[in-house]
């Protein structure tokens, strides 16, 4: 947290992970599971792709599902804040202290990670939405 100007509070909050190694079940399923190998590029355009890695997409079933082990890790904002206290002249009648407050939640992700979400990988759960909150607080 930065404050400026004795008003003006600034705040955010950062997480990240290293040597994150996961498996991308999502995309095992669409190219090795049955009604799924047409919607995986590699099995359409096997043209597209170098010969050892077409090789690599035989069925899970046979055991070689390491080109879907992947390097998940990641940096995320999970959250930004702008918080203004205001001066004394524009606060309502009998308040004592009147704020207001702009932040955002789940901001950005960074990763090389070819999945929804390096954190949720392998549940087949939509990454946690980005959500933005204005708040306005007076205290009495």
């Amino acid at each position: 947290t930065v404050t400026l100007f004795s008003r003006l509070r600034l705040f955010a909050l950062v997480d990240f992970k290293t040597k994150h190694l996961v498996t991308n079940t999502d995309e095992t399923l669409r190219c090795t599971g049955g009604a799924g190998v047409s919607l995986c590029d590699i099995n359409v355009n096997p043209q597209n792709y170098s010969p050892l890695l077409v090789a690599q997409t035989v069925p899970a079933s046979q055991g070689l599902v390491e080109m879907y082990e992947q390097n998940g890790a990641f940096a995320k904002l999970r959250e930004v804040s702008a918080s203004y206290s205001l001066p004394d002249r524009f606060m309502p009648p009998g308040a004592n202290r009147a704020s207001i407050m702009l932040s955002a939640r789940e901001v950005a992700t960074w990763t090389s990670y070819r999945g929804l979400d390096p954190e949720n990988a392998g549940q087949s759960i939509l990454p946690p939405l980005s959500r933005i909150t204005a708040t306005f607080s007076i205290g009495f």
